[in-house]
């Protein structure tokens, strides 16, 4: 059978070479039965030509195992070819044979020229463009990329270069110099994720207080400080001298808890004035506030209390 399969897909008689240094071989091993098997082989040639059809022949050779080693990977390899076909090897078959080459191929959908390899071979018919089937994949699916020969992970035009030795070439890696990265995450190439001192849930790249698991900006307070408002008057604590007046962030002229009120705007505030409702004393005086303390007279005795004031 395998010398049948041979003979039927030699056109330049080279099976008959290789019979006849069979026929060496097996004399010097006396195996005469054998030597005259291969001898009416070869002469009954013609004969075993008429009796298959060229469809036959085609699965007759593909059945038998001489299908390229590449072939035998069936399926739409990687590549930029035979996108509207199924591809094995150097082979693109139609699409409706669902499977390219291999045993059985001249009875799927499409019949032997459409799905047997070794037809398509014979055909000599190359594919002219990525969307052609039923034709010869080209060697060079890269021709205009003189560095590459087959599309790669990047394909034609772009190297498959992987600068950070991460498995994943520059092209696929957006942190292509990082070798712990292919994507920038929260923090951005050549800085890592997961670091978080204080174990807030922030990392430290996007955390200003690394320290402070209760903040992650320094706030009014600063990092290690409360921003805490007591009296919440929008000043925090640490800021406000009168943490607990609402109305004052310092103590001013009162103090804290005492408002800076100058009722009579005498420009005395009233906690320190004696007449905060008279703006022409703050004091009582002799008379007491609303009564000038005047001394008409002269006598040393204030007109309110004086009944001959003149």
């Amino acid at each position: 059978q395998p010398f049948k399969a041979n003979l039927l897909d030699d056109p330049d008689h080279r099976s008959f070479g290789q019979c006849l240094t069979s026929i060496a071989a097996m004399a010097a091993r006396r195996c005469n039965a054998l030597l005259l098997a291969c001898i009416g082989l070869a002469m009954a040639r013609g004969s075993i030509l008429r009796s298959l059809t060229s469809d036959e022949l085609s699965e007759e050779f593909e059945e038998a195992g001489e299908v390229d080693v590449a072939e035998s990977q069936n399926g739409t390899l990687g590549g930029t070819w035979c996108n509207n076909g199924v591809r094995s090897g150097s082979s693109c078959c139609a699409s409706s044979c669902g499977k390219c080459g291999g045993q059985g191929c001249s009875k799927r959908p499409g019949g032997v020229s459409k799905c047997c390899t070794g037809k398509i071979k014979d055909s000599k018919k190359v594919c002219a463009t990525t969307t052609s089937s039923v034709c010869i994949i080209p060697t060079d699916e890269c021709p205009s990329d003189s560095t590459k020969t087959q599309p790669g992970q990047c394909g034609c035009g772009i190297a498959d270069t992987d600068s950070d030795s991460d498995g994943i070439p520059d092209c696929k890696d957006m942190c292509p110099e990082d070798p712990t990265k292919t994507s920038p995450g929260q923090c951005g190439c050549g800085v890592e994720d997961t670091a978080d001192f204080d174990f807030d849930g922030v990392p430290d790249c996007h955390d200003i207080c690394k320290g402070d698991k209760e903040k992650t900006e320094p706030g009014q307070c600063g990092c290690m400080k409360s921003d805490v408002d007591s009296d919440g008057d929008g000043v925090a604590d640490c800021n406000d001298r009168c943490p607990n007046d609402k109305t004052k962030t310092g103590p001013g002229l009162c103090g804290c808890g005492v408002p800076d009120t100058d009722s009579d705007s005498d420009g005395v505030v009233d906690c320190q004035d004696g007449c905060p409702n008279d703006p022409a004393k703050i004091v009582p005086g002799a008379c007491g506030c609303d009564t000038v303390d005047a001394d008409s007279d002269g006598d040393g005795v204030p007109d309110c209390k004086d009944a001959c004031p003149d």
